[in-house]
């Protein structure tokens, strides 16, 4: 079945006109047929009504005289009409006189359709011409004479003649609008060419251009209507699409150049990443996915395990452990599915600074920081994972050796009675030691990428050439430029000794500061655990001394306001201790003020005769309401890398000595001030040993 949106439009114009056309007619023949039937029922009744009157005027003096013979003599002529089916007359009484047909007599036979025929028996009430519903036409009218009701006349006539005249206008209306409608076809025929040739030339127009693609093929205009303007359209959008078309083909050149281009960047790129992968200080190990077999290894991953490449690329996870001897730091044995990489490329983790050992072939433990994380394809699945990895074996006998160090000052600190301001001395040497072994490691990497050995290349290659040198520096390529690299090695070279000589510089200040403090421990180290005549403002200045480094690291302004006190009796290693921690607290509370800096306030004075107080007062980060109430507590802490116990232990320390350390503040971000109020002369029983 064709929907008519799939016909060609010569045919839908056609079929759109022939139905025009056909409803146009159809309503215009309906409308003559319902003016003809109108017509026709019209005269039908006008020609009963006349003949009904002629009946009556005719049977006046039978009807006068009741003679029934010459009222059926009068009826008898309606045999002249033959739709006249029944017709009676009936006296001014309403009794039938006389009927038509006339009813048989006795010798004559019966008709069976006379019953049907035959008027009503009695009068029917009076009514104008009347059109019934079994298919008649049926009248009754009075007869008058000289204004005399003298009888009725009844007729009913059949339709036949109507039906036989709307017939013969039914035929005439359908051959009138045949015809008009194969003329109307014929015309619109001729006609519809003028619209349907301007679009059959735009659909060829439009097959060509689809066809042909690169060249733009435009139709003729016929007219300035509507046609004429969809051919401009036309035109100027297949112009439009030759420029395009044009331009396309323009940017298809110049993007085939760029791929080359960017094939080429890609190729250099990659030949970039592959040197400095295979060139990295760092191990890297690229194992695939779901087995974790090695696919690359570079030659810091071979350096640091020792052996040829068979031994780690083609290995799956299984072997790994055990092939390259991988343990935990404690020793115990790596299982193969805990490996960075494993865990990378099995689990999708993301594994980061972890510390593990691995043994050699000529079985030294190389202590080993690993990176590893998966790598992912653009649906988000796991194809590979990546571990990069860098020995640490200098750096851990390193800590060990400060480790020993440590366990060496806090064995003096406990055996002087000073376990609480070792810790503090100790915190502080750690992180001038880790100052020097930073700065020691600069030194040796920078050592370690020093150009001195392309200088004693460059002067290998002079000396090949010692006695041709005059061509060497002229023909030679690298001779050309050896000149010029010899003045850039030098300035590098030069520009590495200022450097390497700041670095000595600030390593040798380092440890002069070590020794300060050491010298500062040794001397509160002497006696511990007894009272003793000590000057505050001194054990203040010696709490500063210790944290002096960091205070100018920080650019935190340190504000004096000592009262003229005489000196207390008191255990100087519990003050020592308190000032330390808090002098401390308040250094990392103003370590993250912006603008960098801060003002440091530190007050003592006498609150009375037998009491003294010690304040420090910042305007750091501040205390919370909350948080106010617990700074004591055991374990409390703010601080990220903090342990709680600080503020903890100075509060019992001073609770020993007979005083106490209490905190205020307004609140975040507006300072806070410790204040350590101890009597100026303790009581023997106050005294702790240590």
């Amino acid at each position: 079945m064709f929907r008519l949106a799939d016909w060609p439009i010569r045919r839908k114009l056609g079929f759109l006109t022939g139905v025009g056309s056909l409803v146009a007619l159809l309503l215009a023949c309906a409308a003559f047929s319902v003016h003809d039937v109108q017509m026709i029922r019209a005269a039908k009744v006008k020609q009963i009504t006349a003949l009904a009157d002629i009946l009556g005027s005719n049977a006046t003096t039978a009807l006068e005289f009741n003679d029934p013979v010459t009222a059926e003599e009068v009826l008898s002529s309606l045999r002249l009409q033959p739709s006249v089916e029944a017709a009676a007359l009936y006296d001014a009484m309403g009794e039938l006189l006389a009927s038509y047909p006339a009813p048989p007599s006795d010798d004559q036979p019966s008709d069976e359709r006379y019953s049907e025929k035959q008027a009503p028996a009695e009068c029917p009430a009076v009514m104008e011409a009347t059109f019934t519903d079994d298919g008649y036409l049926v009248i009754a009218d009075e007869i008058y004479r000289d204004d005399e009701r003298v009888g009725t006349v009844y007729l009913r006539s059949n339709l036949k003649e109507i039906g036989k005249q709307l017939a013969n206008v039914g035929v005439i209306a359908i051959a009138v609008m045949t015809l008009s409608l194969a003329v109307a076809m014929l015309i619109t025929g001729r006609l519809q060419r003028l619209f349907t040739a301007p679009i059959q030339e735009l659909v060829e127009a439009v097959k060509i251009n689809s066809v042909m693609g690169g060249s733009a093929q435009h139709v003729k205009k016929h007219g300035s209507d509507e046609m004429g303007v969809l051919c401009d359209g036309f035109n100027a959008m297949v112009d439009a699409i030759q420029k395009a078309h044009d331009e396309l083909q323009h940017a298809n050149d110049v993007l085939e150049d760029r791929v080359v281009e960017r094939t080429e960047e890609l190729r250099e790129a990659r030949e970039f990443l592959e040197t400095a992968v295979a060139q990295s200080p760092s191990g890297i190990l690229i194992a695939d996915a779901p087995d974790v077999t090695i696919q690359l290894a570079n030659r810091a991953a071979l350096d640091i395990r020792g052996g040829d490449r068979n031994k780690l690329v083609g290995i799956d996870v299984t072997a790994h452990a055990e092939r390259w001897q991988i343990f935990f730091p404690d020793g115990t044995p790596y299982p193969s599915e805990q490996l960075p990489l494993s865990r990378a490329v099995l689990f999708g983790e993301v594994v980061e600074d972890e510390e593990l050992i691995i043994r050699d072939d000529q079985g030294n433990d190389r202590w080993i920081n690993a990176n590893a994380a998966p790598m992912h394809n653009a649906q988000g699945e796991i194809t590979a994972g990546i571990v990069v990895f860098h020995e640490i074996t200098e750096r851990k006998k390193a800590e060990a050796e400060l480790d020993k160090s440590h366990q060496e000052l806090m064995k003096v600190s406990r055996l002087a009675g000073m376990s609480e301001i070792a810790t503090g001395v100790l915190h502080n040497v750690g992180n001038v030691l880790n100052s020097v072994n930073v700065a020691a490691n600069l030194i040796a990497e920078k050592v370690r990428k020093s150009r001195v050995t392309e200088l004693q290349r460059a002067g290998d290659l002079v000396n090949e050439h010692v006695d041709d040198m005059a061509n060497f520096v002229t023909e030679h390529p690298q001779g050309k430029h050896m000149a010029r690299y010899m003045i850039e090695i030098g300035k590098h070279l030069g520009n590495e000794q200022t450097e390497m000589i700041n670095d000595l510089a600030g390593l040798r200040k380092n440890i002069e500061h070590i020794k300060e403090i050491v010298s500062m421990q040794q001397t509160h180290a002497r006696v511990a655990g007894v009272i003793e005549e000590v000057s505050m403002q001194n054990l203040i200045e010696d709490a500063l001394r210790m944290r002096s480094a960091s205070f100018d690291r920080h650019q935190i302004q340190i504000v004096r306001e000592y009262e003229d006190i005489p000196p207390i009796m008191t255990d100087r290693h519990k003050v020592v201790q308190i000032f330390v921690n808090l002098v401390g607290n308040a250094k990392h509370a103003m370590a993250d003020n912006e603008p960098k800096g801060g003002t440091l306030l530190l007050r003592v004075f006498k609150v009375d005769e037998d009491r003294v107080r010690f304040e420090v007062t910042d305007n750091g980060t501040g205390i919370s309401e909350e948080n106010l109430a617990k700074v004591f507590n055991f374990g409390f802490t703010t601080k990220k890398d903090g342990h709680g116990f600080g503020l903890h232990t100075s509060a019992l320390a001073a609770k020993e000595l007979g005083g106490a350390l209490t905190a205020t503040s307004e609140g975040k971000g507006k300072g806070a001030t410790f204040s350590l109020e101890i009597p100026m002369h303790q009581d023997a029983c106050c005294e702790v040993a240590t």
